[in-house]
């Protein structure tokens, strides 16, 4: 052993390690997926140390040529605006020799901010936990009540979906702030130690997901209350009439672009890092409908022109052709929902409620300062004339 560190400073770095004792999970590269298991090593605080400890690994060849991965993670905490940071720099051994580098950040916060923001934010948290534990004691209530024709309701469907992503959201809520604070516990246990923050930072970014799915889906639910708004109803009447046009219209496209998703995979996984996974490989192509492409990373891809051609035929069938009757079924929607509310008397909606409403308050003001100036002239007369 090299006389600059103690043995016992890289011994463990020559004993495996499991996930569960390191609370590792799984870690998608670009050219595989590993374990949250391995060989693990810790460096020291001073520099010195830690270029003892990388000399020892690299005279041992603790990186050899069965080393498929190498993972250099740290966690950093902001306390002026309590965030923490879990980076994550990967380099990749390919069997081809080489190395692949790949960079995961994550910020998040498993605790609420104190002061009035963290008070704040606990009393909506509490508010929400009674509106959620009465709307699922009514909704099971009236399942209970109207047995299958509870799901007939488009409208109660979508109030049964908010109800489980608000039990999965309280879920995943008490999950990250327990796991956080078993973190903090090992942590104040031994300052010196280094603890896992990646599974935290997973179930942080479950909830924001989860969390902005319901906001989504509670914006749609307004509609309902917009209803009586005209501009509102048009859109829900296109909507609906177009919805059995619209449905094979979806299942045509679905099959089309997951061959697409798919065909991508297989040509150009293992050349691009844009379609290295069905997942990104679904996000790439998505992306070149608004406008992001990629058609420098094709060329020259699996072939002279297969890239090219590629990316040609997902304009010309996806982009082009597929849009294009998207267009035209909303469309022919939009013609007949017009004649039908030509023929039609006009509705008194929800925007003109509001506008009486609102001239009701402006008049009721004016009348009010109108009075007082009134019954102010009419004194000062008085007073003239007896002093007259």
């Amino acid at each position: 052993m090299n006389g600059s560190c103690s043995p016992s400073t890289t011994t463990n770095a020559w004993k495996h390690t499991s996930s569960d004792s390191i609370w590792g999970i799984p870690f998608e590269g670009l050219r595989n997926t590993y374990a949250g298991g391995g060989y693990l090593i810790q460096f020291e605080r001073d520099l010195v140390s830690s270029h003892a400890i990388i000399d020892e690994l690299e005279q041992s060849l603790w990186i050899d040529r069965r080393t498929r991965a190498v993972f250099v993670e740290f966690t950093l905490y902001n306390p002026n605006v309590n965030l923490f940071f879990n980076g994550i720099y990967l380099l990749e051994f390919p069997e081809s020799a080489g190395v692949v580098t790949w960079v995961n950040l994550q910020v998040f916060r498993p605790f609420q901010a104190l002061g009035a923001i963290g008070t704040y934010a606990l009393l909506c948290y509490f508010i929400y936990i009674i509106f959620f534990l009465v709307s699922t004691g009514r909704m099971i209530y009236r399942i209970h009540k109207e047995r299958c024709q509870f799901f007939k309701s488009t409208w109660n469907n979508i109030d049964l979906l908010c109800t489980i992503l608000g039990f999965l959201g309280v879920v995943f809520w008490a999950l990250r702030y327990a796991y956080a604070n078993r973190a903090l516990d090992k942590y104040y246990d031994n300052k010196l130690d280094f603890i896992q923050f990646q599974h935290i930072a997973l179930w942080d970014n479950a909830f924001v997901v989860v969390m902005g799915v319901l906001v989504f889906i509670a914006t749609i639910r307004i509609l309902q209350i917009l209803g009586y708004n005209r501009r509102m109803t048009q859109l829900i009447a296109v909507i609906s009439g177009a919805s059995k046009d619209l449905s094979g219209f979806a299942i045509v496209f679905g099959i089309i672009y997951s061959a697409y998703v798919v065909s991508g995979f297989l040509l150009f996984g293992k050349v691009s890092s844009s379609y290295r996974s069905i997942f990104v490989a679904f996000g790439s192509l998505t992306n070149s409908i608004i406008g992001k492409n990629h058609l420098d990373i094709l060329r020259g891809s699996g072939g002279p022109s297969l890239g090219e051609l590629y990316y040609l035929t997902y304009i010309l069938i996806v982009i082009l052709i597929m849009i294009s009757m998207f267009a035209v079924i909303l469309n022919l929607s939009i013609s007949v929902v017009k004649q039908e509310l030509q023929a039609e008397e006009t509705v008194y909606g929800l925007t003109n409620v509001v506008t009486d409403s609102v001239k009701n308050v402006v008049g009721m003001f004016m009348n009010i300062q109108g009075s007082g100036q009134y019954e102010t002239a009419t004194n000062t007369k008085s007073g003239m004339f007896l002093v007259n």
